[in-house]
């Protein structure tokens, strides 16, 4: 996976690093010291040659993972923008932290931590997407761009006080590109961290063809009980 990926990386850094070496110290390398740099350097190439293959053969998955076209998070300038319940449909999505620090969208729970929303051009307004402006309570969207037509959700694990939430990829005119994924947040270990869920669009536009990426959304629904949305990307 992607962790592969990145100690390749650094693999081949090191032996970059080698190869300087021992250019640098050629006049004195000899013996031992010797075979050791010219294995590097032939290592080195070996690796090299490896590196068209082993980008082709990267998942959908690991490929999003490298490429993120999109990340909203409330620790990012851009903040973590949404759309939720408006007026008399009293929203049970609220923007704040349960515990210092530590921010997020919060279902049914009132945030022990606020923080002002901040102005940005980067948050949409329901001027622009009317669409969105008669979500239920308990509905919360956030706009994406994709290529892939891969999106991780992350969320807080806990073993207690928490539920569970569906979630689901849409196009701009609001039809499902891919099936609801029901995300349960309450597991057994005496914990809580970030746990990461992927959605996976089964159909895309025509124009991801041409390389450009595609405008989207991703719609969750919470189901009565705290959940705590920590990212999108």
């Amino acid at each position: 996976g992607v962790h592969f990926i990145l100690a390749h990386i650094l693999h081949l850094y090191l032996l970059q690093i080698l190869r300087e070496s021992c250019d640098v110290g050629s006049k004195v390398c000899t013996g031992t010291l010797k075979e050791s740099c010219d294995k590097g350097f032939q290592k080195t190439l070996e690796e090299e040659k490896m590196q068209p293959d082993l980008v082709l053969n990267l998942s959908k998955v690991e490929r999003c993972e490298m490429h993120i076209s999109t990340y909203l998070a409330e620790e990012i300038p851009a903040g973590f923008p949404a759309f939720v319940a408006q007026g008399d449909n009293v929203s049970r999505w609220k923007l704040g932290a349960d515990r210092p620090s530590k921010f997020g969208w919060i279902a049914n729970e009132e945030p022990r931590y606020w923080k002002k929303r901040r102005k940005s051009e980067h948050w949409p307004e329901l001027s622009q997407y009317g669409r969105y402006a008669q979500l239920l309570p308990g509905e919360i969207v956030f706009l994406i761009q994709l290529r892939e037509g891969v999106v991780f959700v992350d969320y807080l694990s806990s073993y207690s006080n928490i539920g569970t939430a569906t979630c689901q990829l849409e196009d701009m005119e609001q039809k499902p590109l891919g099936p609801e994924v029901k995300i349960d947040a309450l597991w057994s270990q005496k914990m809580s961290i970030t746990t990461r869920v992927t959605l996976e669009a089964e159909r895309v536009p025509d124009h991801r063809k041409l390389g450009r990426g595609f405008n989207a959304a991703v719609r969750c629904k919470e189901d009565g009980q705290k959940f705590k949305l920590i990212s999108i990307s």
